[in-house]
């Protein structure tokens, strides 16, 4: 269901932490800016604004977000456990909820519902390395996801399996600009477990944000971000430079303590 949402940046994130007791006792973004509401569209093709709106506990971290007032995600945090909710209209209410393993560092280390599992390892850095997922009811289908990580840049995506034909390989580049530690995005080719809302649950946070991604027979797909005075990335642009095309733009409006 996450596809819905490729083209948003979304909501805030968590601080880093060393071990599991830290999932209820840090103050993640207490004193710091939170992302409140992203305005997002995709220019080519054109589609209409889509307006996100975030919720937030005493310690900062993310319990829903809505798109539009319809889709709504919660999120609840147990000790080793981070239960994501889905509500969304199709021919009636529809409810889809996923488990999250952590591990005693606070890793997700396995992710769930009644139909797909996902586990995932890490690097001796602590970066995540690779990412595999089945379905419960198929033993047919399989992807492995291979992720490369230097010194906090994402470089490089294979996908693998029995859904994959070829090998399937994203390249990364990364600027020189920090990747804000209130800041996700999800946007295509951006890996959702290294950008998204959770993205401090999955190991080591990237460092630097990343610029470009390309798919060989594709063109490749620039990203460009504006930060305020606070260093807050208070919008993206998505370029397809090759066609001389904007691909998508995302405003973000944040809460400052």
């Amino acid at each position: 269901m996450r596809n819905l949402l490729t083209i948003v940046i979304l909501l805030s994130i968590f601080g880093s932490f060393s071990c599991k007791s830290n999932i209820k006792t840090k103050q993640f973004l207490k004193d710091s800016c939170k992302i409140l509401q992203t305005d997002s569209k995709f220019l080519s093709p054109k589609t209409a604004i889509e307006n996100l709106t975030a919720a937030y506990d005493s310690l900062g971290r993310i319990v829903s977000r809505k798109s539009a007032g319809k889709d709504l995600f919660s999120y609840s945090y147990a000790k080793d456990e981070i239960i994501e909710k889905y509500e969304f209209e199709d021919k009636g209410k529809q409810l889809i909820t996923f488990h999250h393993k952590l591990d005693d560092q606070g890793r997700i280390i396995s992710s769930y519902n009644s139909d797909l599992r996902t586990d995932y390892s890490y690097d001796k850095e602590g970066y995540l390395a690779i990412k595999k997922s089945s379905y419960s009811n198929s033993s047919d289908y399989e992807k492995i996801t291979k992720y490369t990580i230097t010194g906090g840049e994402l470089q490089r995506k294979e996908d693998t399996g029995e859904a994959y034909l070829s090998l399937d390989t994203v390249i990364f580049s990364s600027g020189t600009d920090t990747f804000p530690n209130n800041f996700y995005c999800l946007i295509d080719h951006l890996p959702y477990e290294l950008t998204g809302e959770l993205r401090h649950y999955y190991g080591k946070p990237l460092k630097k944000l990343p610029i470009k991604s390309a798919i060989h027979g594709m063109a490749p797909v620039y990203y460009a971000y504006k930060k305020d005075s606070k260093g807050n990335v208070i919008q993206v642009n998505m370029l397809v430079k090759y066609k001389k095309e904007e691909m998508g733009l995302i405003n973000i409006t944040y809460s400052c303590n």
